[in-house]
Order: structure tokens, then sequence, then C-alpha cells
């Protein structure tokens, strides 16, 4: 390229009569025209040759030295960043900018929120997400648009702040270490649990359904209560809650229960398989009882399919529809429904949430508060 340069430099020449400039051409024809001589048109012919190797030569070189033709360019042009500059360095100074390089690839992450949700800033969750995924990039979904209702809808989105990760958050070392923090939402895209980060829901948007889940009373009635009852302590309570709830108001209550098993615990997953298989032979609060009873030798022995099974074989369930039931896919396939579930209303896995005609309660939940609200809704 320099070469080049040089080359058509020394190639002009200036006419003494007009001062302006003539190429070789020009010259040489003139002093073949002055010397009484025919143009030598052999000459002409191997220096535009010449030429013409010189610049194979020079492509040749820049694809035979790879990014060090770029870096040449670059040098000169002092516009982006050649392929060796980047491979090379971690970080890179350019424009009063710094890059810094990073093994994993870029994320994008849509923010559900609302400029009227005070309970709904973002910008403390997306230091955080950013402090251990620097490599995030985040689009705001405005839920006060009609866009942005629709595309939360389209998405299954529930509550805000919602944080949707692209698929290529699983790539990133995060994932790898906290990918519990993590649900598929279904359409290549991955919810952030901010109830298993700590992070409080500001707004729902949409309310659980009661169609899914062990469903108990009366599918047409007015009130509706849908329980997210964890295998926790207070999973007893919540069932006997329940139990007196549906017997009390059958008529005027449908009630949903959703059963979830707790962060790596195997036991309180197989106790969950179990629930399902109990539910499924009409037995669940009966089988949920038994397990109560005997919640201690359940912790202590690591035998846990010995002890569900002592507990259906108390109550008298099918046993062998029991032993299907438990390796069925099926099961799983309903516990993961019931998971995704408790993700999308952001709620936790370690105490009961339940939402009774669209409200919800997480703390100080009771026999009375819910009687009181069904009677409330009479009048």
């Amino acid at each position: 390229m320099t070469y080049k340069q040089s080359h058509k430099v020394e190639n002009i020449r200036q006419d003494a009569d007009t001062g302006k400039n003539k190429d070789d051409s020009e010259v040489g024809a003139n002093i073949h025209k002055e010397a009484g001589a025919v143009p030598c048109e052999k000459c002409k012919k191997s220096r535009k040759s010449k030429q013409s190797y010189i610049a194979v030569i020079i492509v040749l070189a820049g694809i035979a030295g790879g990014s060090f033709f770029i870096d040449i360019v670059q040098l000169f042009v002092q516009k982006g960043f050649s392929a060796r500059a980047v491979h090379e360095s971690q970080v890179i100074e350019f424009n009063g900018d710094t890059w810094v390089r990073y093994d994993d690839p870029k994320v994008q992450v849509e923010v559900f929120d609302a400029d009227d949700c005070a309970e709904c800033m973002t910008d403390e969750v997306l230091a955080h997400l950013r402090a251990v995924m620097p490599t995030i990039e985040a689009r705001r979904i405005d839920m006060n648009t009609e866009e942005g209702k629709q595309y939360a809808q389209a998405h299954n989105i529930s509550y805000i702040p919602s944080f949707l990760f692209s698929h290529e958050v699983l790539s990133t070392d995060f994932y790898q270490q906290g990918a519990l923090l993590f649900s598929d939402n279904e359409n290549q895209k991955y919810m952030f649990d901010i109830a298993r980060a700590g992070v409080n829901v500001g707004r729902y948007l949409t309310v659980p359904q009661v169609n899914r889940g062990f469903v108990f009373g009366n599918q047409e009635a007015k009130n509706s209560i849908v329980i997210f009852n964890p295998i926790s302590s207070d999973y007893k309570n919540m069932n006997t809650i329940a139990d007196k709830i549906i017997s009390d108001f059958e008529n005027d209550v449908v009630v949903s229960i959703y059963v979830m098993p707790q962060d790596d615990q195997p036991r309180t997953t197989i106790l969950t398989r179990a629930i399902n298989c109990a539910h499924a032979q009409n037995m669940y609060f009966e089988f949920s009882e038994e397990y109560a009873k005997n919640s201690k030798s359940y912790t202590e022995n690591t035998n846990y399919i010995e002890e569900i099974k002592k507990y259906a074989k108390n109550i008298k369930m099918d046993e062998a529809q029991l032993d299907v039931c438990l390796v069925d896919k099926n099961t799983q396939k309903n516990i993961d429904q019931m998971r995704r579930e408790s993700v999308r209303f952001g709620v936790s896995t370690s105490s009961p949430t339940v939402f009774i005609n669209g409200q919800i309660e997480k703390e100080k939940i009771s026999y009375e508060l819910l009687q009181d609200r069904i009677k409330a809704s009479r009048e």
C-alpha cells in the first residue's frame, strides 16, 4: 500500500509551459515524439503488468499475514479493532472508552416494569445482575403501554418487575452456578426467579388460574382460592385450612392447590411425586395427613420409597397403581408445570402463598381470614 502511494507520486510530471501535471504515458509519448520515434507499446504493457503483480502481492500478503494486514490499515485510519488485537488483549482502550474481554456471550434481558410502580424499581437488581453477568444488555418493556401489555401477555409475564433472558444465558458461567434461578419460559427464553433471589413482586398483571393444580370444590363458584403449598414446615397447617374451607364452603368456592418440592432436597421431590399419585387416586388430603403424622421418620429414613409405601398402605391406596405412577413421566411433567406456575407468579418455595379472589396473602394465613373473604363476597 505504501509502495503504491510512492509509485503514484513519482509518475507525476509537470508541464513546463502550462504548469499542468502529466502522467508517465504523456511524458513518454512526448519524448518519443521529439526523438522522432514511435511510442513503445511493449514498455507500457510491461509497466502495467508490474503494477498488477505488485497489487496481487500486497493482497496475498494481507491474506497470509491475517490480522497483521488489518492492524496496519487500522493504524492509519485509526478506526476499529483488529481480530488479533481483540483475541490477544483482555482490556482495550479506544476513544476514551475501555473495552474488557469476556468469554461469556452477549445476553439480552427484557426488563418488564412501569414508571408508576414504586415497588418495581429495577436499577438495583440490574446492577447486581451485571456484577455476576457483565455481558447482559437490557431492554425495558413499559407496562403502561399497549405494546408492553401485549408483549407481556404473549410471554406469560404475570408480575412486575420481571426479567426475561435470551437463550444465550445458558452459556454463561453464572447460569452454570445458579441454574435454579432460571425457569424455561417455553419460548427459548428464560425467566429469572425473583422469589429465589429475594426480590419482591411489585404488582401483579394477572392471577393464577384455578383449573390447574389439584382442584377441589365447585368450579363454577364465584370465589376462588389458589394455594401454593411447598413441602415445608407449614405444609400440614395449610392443608388443614384448605380441607376445612372446602368442607364448609363446598358449593361457594373452588380451591386449587399447587405442591412444590424444596430446592436441592431429593426427599421432597420424591414426596411430591407420591402426593401427585395420591391425588390421582382422590386421596390427596388423606396421604398428606399421613405424611404429616410421620414427617420426622420420613426425614430420618433414607429409604424414602419405603416410607411412602407405608403411608399408602395405611390409607389403603392402590399400591400397584402407586408403583406405576411414581415412575410415570407424566407425574414429573405435572410437578414441573406446578413449579413453572410458582415461578410465573413469583411465589416462594419455602412458605405458602394464597390468592383469594385475586388478592395475594403471604402472611398470617388462617381459616378465619379465608372464611371472612368468602362471606364478604356474598354481601
